[in-house]
């Protein structure tokens, strides 16, 4: 199986997905596709969690105005089985993102619920209206584990922000939706 991690942001993956692409990436076929890099660290420390986890290949924008076009580089590149997306939950990066996949009309895409975004009670209501719209069911939930928090140290540049989130808020559970016929 070859999976294509589509990521607003360096560290969306590692938040949202960190379990379960330790688990994965090491059998089968891992990339991850960054939409949004900031600046070259950001690229740095990408590449360096896609390496860490046993990913096949590490791709990004090159501007927010070429994320349509990374996509569908990628897409012809690395030729996924998979794609898993960000459901798209209040940051307006994580919203494009999703936007730019479903855009693009990928037989078979997966949701991951984004971390943060998911877990603060304010979007609750944001989160339910979005899931009534379609049918989705789970299809896995992953918990924390020990592995996924030995890539930490990577993303230096968001050490303020790990420090200002709640440690449950980055421990929530990882949980994957997929759109039922």
């Amino acid at each position: 199986m070859r999976t294509l991690i589509v990521e607003p942001h360096a560290d969306d993956a590692f938040l949202s997905l960190g379990h379960t692409l330790c688990t994965r990436a090491p059998s089968e076929e891992v990339a991850v596709l960054t939409l949004y890099v900031q600046d070259a660290r950001r690229i740095d420390e990408g590449g360096a969690y896609a390496k860490s986890i046993g990913a096949k290949g590490y791709f990004y924008a090159p501007s927010p105005e070429r994320i349509a076009e990374a996509l569908e580089s990628t897409l012809r590149q690395f030729a996924p089985d998979l794609v898993l997306s960000p459901f798209g939950i209040q940051h307006p990066d994580h919203l494009a993102a999703r936007a730019c996949v479903d855009a693009r009309g990928f037989p078979r895409v997966r949701y991951y619920l984004d971390v943060p975004y998911y877990v603060r009670p304010k979007n609750a209501a944001a989160i339910q209206a979005a899931l009534a719209q379609c049918a989705y069911r789970v299809v896995s939930i992953g918990s924390p584990q020990p592995e996924k928090w030995k890539a930490l140290p990577i993303f230096q540049s968001q050490a303020k922000f790990f420090r200002l989130n709640p440690p449950e808020t980055l421990r929530a559970p990882e949980i994957v939706l997929e759109r039922t016929p």
